[in-house]
């Protein structure tokens, strides 16, 4: 496969290597991602699971690099920002809406 179909087949606008904030549990345990938020004002990932979570449990991993590890992510490369997606389990349907920020 050559350097062109490689990027050619990258479904995302952001690049391989965007920073995207997840969980140690999800990047070095296996958890699954249920929860993912495309943050509206500066365009950042968020790739959660469904448990209550500390500052502590975060990690920040590159985009490609959590396609790996569930590479049904890219059900949501059309994701817009501002917007979220929940999901009970790995393969199920993806469940959309407007992202409510916290402020």
């Amino acid at each position: 496969m050559s350097e062109r179909e490689t990027h050619n087949d990258w479904p995302f606008e952001d690049p391989r290597n965007v920073a995207t904030i997840s969980l140690r549990r999800i990047v070095f345990s296996g958890r699954p991602v249920l929860f993912v938020v495309h943050d509206d004002d500066d365009g950042t990932w968020q790739m959660l699971d469904d448990e209550p979570m500390t500052i502590e449990d975060a990690c920040v991993v590159a985009l490609e690099e959590m396609v790996v590890l569930d590479p049904t992510l890219v059900e949501l490369a059309d994701l817009p920002s501002g917007w979220e997606a929940r999901r009970e389990f790995v393969g199920g349907p993806w469940r959309r809406e407007k992202h409510e920020s916290e402020e």
